[in-house]
């Protein structure tokens, strides 16, 4: 679990300090917990974390309110780099509590890889690039401290 974590903290990291995000990404974390989620997933999953999977809920509160949000989940456990959006928490989230996440009814999850799922070759294109710079950046500055 600490080795999941310490990819998880670079990843992060890496998406904070990549330069040039297309839009929605360049304001990260906010309005891309999907796409966010995507890429993590894909970087998890190539370095051998097959048992991660992608999650889905939406949260219909009782004043109209509606809310969707993706995160990942790894054997019980919540990995969340986007929750901060919601300004309850100011760092990622990777626990086995789901407190945070209870009041989302899920609609989706994804064990096998969710980018070979994608049939609109625009969002393919603009997670395909989300994805390299991310990586680029990692590979360029080594392990993002």
């Amino acid at each position: 679990m600490e080795e999941l974590k310490k990819d998880i903290r670079q990843f992060y990291k890496a998406i904070l300090h990549t330069e040039d995000l297309p839009f929605p990404y360049n304001n990260f974390p906010h309005g891309c917990c999907q796409d966010a989620s995507w890429i993590l997933h894909r970087y998890l999953y190539e370095k051998g974390y097959i048992s991660v999977e992608l999650v889905g809920g939406e949260y219909h509160g009782s004043n109209g309110e509606f809310m969707s949000h993706a995160w990942l989940e790894c054997d019980g456990t919540i990995i969340d780099i986007t929750y901060s959006q919601f300004n309850e928490v100011d760092d990622i989230v990777i626990t086995k509590e789901r407190h945070l996440h209870q009041k989302f009814n899920e609609n989706y999850r994804y064990r096998m890889p969710y980018w070979e799922t994608y049939t609109d070759d625009h969002t393919s294109i603009m997670l395909d690039l989300f994805y390299k710079k991310v990586i680029k950046n990692m590979n360029d500055n080594g392990a993002i401290s």
